[in-house]
């Protein structure tokens, strides 16, 4: 019979997360993952199987707490110009609020992972697709409700609209100061 675990999994993972998400996967050692996750280095192997593994997982929870706090910002809303301004204004205060400017974990990841490791691909492009599906919605709501520009290409809008989302997360890495403006552009384009 197998012995019940002595953590939190769910925990453990979060913890794994913050730790990739500020050092990046090539900048974390298992000792820092060990000392992050308050598990010993048996139970990591045990419960995760190894470092590019937790990795992914770390990812594949980033992206389901994403969509949870997405969805939620955006709960009782109505207009779906309020939906992507809220989308946008909580990508803001989430870049200001965060001191250690780490930027978008899954942009990040796009960056560090996506050119190297193919098997992170399929859960970066389904974040991307996510995203994608979600402002394609809400400019049709939107086009619907007469809240935006009924001649705007939808493909190129969606993707403009990603691309935005994605570099507001990538200035905040630099501690630019025009997050704000950038947003206001973005939705002057609606």
């Amino acid at each position: 019979m197998a012995r019940p675990k002595a953590f939190a999994e769910q925990d453990a993972l979060h913890a794994a997360m913050e730790t990739f998400w500020r050092q990046g996967y090539h900048q974390t050692s298992m000792q820092d993952l060990v000392d992050s996750m308050g598990i010993n280095r048996a139970s990591l192997y045990d419960t995760f199987a190894d470092k590019h593994t937790l990795y992914k997982l770390t990812l594949e929870r980033y992206h389901d707490l994403n969509r949870a706090d997405i969805a939620e910002a955006v709960a009782g809303l109505y207009s779906a110009r309020a939906k992507i301004q809220t989308i946008f204004d909580r990508a803001v205060q989430e870049t200001l609020d965060d001191s250690e400017r780490r930027g978008c974990f899954m942009t990040n990841a796009t960056l560090e992972m996506r050119p190297h490791y193919a098997d992170v691909a399929p859960i970066i492009e389904r974040h991307f697709n996510y995203l994608g599906t979600l402002f394609r919605s809400l400019l049709y709501e939107a086009i619907d409700q007469h809240e935006c520009r009924t001649d705007l290409p939808v493909d190129e809008t969606v993707a403009f609209l990603v691309s935005q989302l994605t570099g507001l997360r990538v200035l905040g890495k630099t501690n630019d100061p025009t997050l704000q403006a950038v947003v206001a552009v973005t939705m002057g384009v609606l």
